[in-house]
């Protein structure tokens, strides 16, 4: 694990100082979660659910939530008191809605979040993937400019000497399995904020395929070259090129010699986009097999505000790592555990500026990851490596 990108974070984090809303305040690994970012000074918390039975379950497990605010679901004031700030927000809810749904802890930490009232909602310890993610779709929405929810990572490579030393973020490999043109767009457009906001790089996107540059024909190219096409039309402000061979995108050399015509991105790419999941999938554990790199993540991208997805097994620790971000946090797979491979938690997806004003697109209909999530950042050993509770590190950084 490489210590100083761990500990870059968590000075970030605590720096932004964010609020965190915990819908499973039912869960005593939640809450010593909510102890350490206190304790620590990370990051401010709100409990959501039943005082009465937050407050006798810390008791119990010995836990000191002191200084959290709580939600309280039970308490038809509480839930009357989301309305207006959540109608200032976004006009898809009527009052009667809101109150309905804010019920649930899950919905009304979302509803914290699309007010303003909290930075990122963290859950997924007791809640699934779908879960969270259908109530994130259809209370926060997505990200202007972003047709779909994607997955990044980032890539520690012992040996590689890149843009950002050693480090690569590599996407998607864990949610679309074969994305269409636009989806490709979207996955990239994501991938550039979420590492600009998450990491401070300035983001350098390659495309990748088999091909260079129109070096080859077929149909699966021309999906990539159309996402191009469509990614460089919605954010002319970012670096985004291709479609290169991966040794074009990281290798100045290589780039010089292959394509014949000037790239901000071909040589010194810092984010690699696959075409499908099962580049990716095959891409991380070749790099984690014989590369020895350690792999974070991978992070969830394209909501419009930030919201964490931990791993059911997932350590205290992945908590503290919920912190990290700007609009948009993520999700990692169930299986994703190991030595080497550490869990980031959130991430950018959209401008700052906008993220919060917008309504969701027409597109951003509810979805649940793939079956291949499951498998797809589980290192070799990852089903011999246990895990314990959720980390309490990494959604609040630079939100």
């Amino acid at each position: 694990m490489n210590q100083q990108f761990i500990d870059n974070l968590t000075a970030r984090a605590k720096a932004a100082h964010k609020r965190i809303a915990f819908p499973e305040a039912d869960c005593a690994d939640i809450l010593r979660c909510a102890e350490q970012l206190l304790a620590g000074d990370i990051a401010d918390v709100t409990l959501v659910g039943d005082p009465a039975a937050i407050a006798e379950l810390a008791q119990q497990a010995g836990i000191n939530v002191e200084g959290a605010d709580i939600f309280d679901v039970t308490s038809d004031d509480a839930r009357a008191s989301l309305v207006e700030p959540v109608l200032a927000a976004t006009d898809i809810f009527k009052e009667k809605a809101i109150l309905r749904r804010a019920k649930k802890p899950i919905n009304a930490a979302m509803f914290l979040v699309k007010a303003g009232l909290a930075d990122c909602c963290a859950a997924g310890r007791v809640l699934t993937t779908g879960d969270v993610i259908i109530a994130a779709q259809t209370i926060i929405g997505l990200a202007p400019g972003v047709d779909a929810i994607s997955s990044i990572g980032i890539v520690d490579a012992p040996g590689f000497e890149g843009p950002e030393g050693p480090m690569l973020a590599i996407g998607d490999c864990a949610i679309n399995v074969q994305p269409d043109s636009e989806t490709l767009a979207s996955i990239a457009i994501s991938s550039a904020d979420t590492v600009a906001g998450l990491l401070g790089w300035e983001p350098r996107v390659a495309m990748l395929a088999f091909s260079t540059d129109g070096s080859a024909e077929h149909e699966s190219i021309d999906v990539i070259r159309e996402g191009i096409r469509i990614a460089n039309e919605r954010r002319p402000d970012l670096k985004i090129d291709g479609e290169f061979q991966l040794d074009t995108a990281i290798n100045p050399v290589t780039a010089s010699r292959k394509l014949k015509r000037e790239s901000a991105v071909a040589g010194k790419a810092n984010i690699l986009i696959f075409p499908n999941i099962h580049a990716g999938n095959i891409g991380v554990k070749l790099i984690q097999t014989f590369g020895h790199a350690d792999a974070y993540g991978p992070v969830l991208q394209g909501f419009a505000k930030p919201v964490c997805d931990f791993s059911r097994s997932a350590p205290v620790s992945e908590g503290r790592q919920a912190r990290f971000s700007r609009p948009t946090c993520g999700t990692t797979p169930r299986s994703y555990a190991s030595s080497t491979s550490r869990r980031i938690s959130c991430s950018t997806a959209s401008t700052p500026s906008s993220a919060s004003s917008r309504r969701p697109t027409s597109r951003s209909t509810p979805s649940t990851p793939s079956a291949a999530t499951a498998e797809a950042w589980a290192p070799p050993s990852a089903a011999s490596s246990p895990s314990t509770t959720p980390s309490a590190s990494t959604c609040s950084t630079a939100a």
